[in-house]
């Protein structure tokens, strides 16, 4: 028996509930195991959708560590990526954008807020 998409986004979002360095990182271990489950396995059942990067972004959001913002930028941007190349279920949307954009704002730069008005 392995594990779907659903399964792995729920153990996502019971980590978000922790809000620490340990939280993101096994979000983003998840996340990354997801695609190569689904890229090199073929197991389609694994594919990442938006729920799933919605809720990696928001676990990164609420992280607060000192490269939040550029962790979840660099999320956005291959969603973005995926979907122009095809993958309808990663579009970004309001949520997405709005916790780049939360992820910037908790962790204050010298251009964090000016990166965040440019989405």
């Amino acid at each position: 028996l392995c594990p779907d998409k659903i399964s792995y986004t729920s153990i996502m979002a019971a980590w978000s509930r922790v809000c620490n360095k340990q939280a993101v990182e096994k979000a983003e271990l998840y996340l990354e195991r997801m695609h190569v489950m689904y890229n090199e396995a073929g197991y389609n059942k694994v594919k990442p959708d938006r729920v799933t990067y919605n809720t990696v972004l928001n676990i990164i959001a609420n992280g607060k560590s000192a490269d939040a913002g550029v962790r979840s930028l660099g999320i956005l941007q291959k969603m973005e990526l995926l979907y122009r190349f095809g993958d309808e279920d990663v579009k970004p949307n309001v949520i997405s954008y709005n916790a780049v954009i939360k992820a910037f704002s908790n962790n204050p730069s010298s251009d964090g807020a000016r990166r965040s008005f440019m989405l």
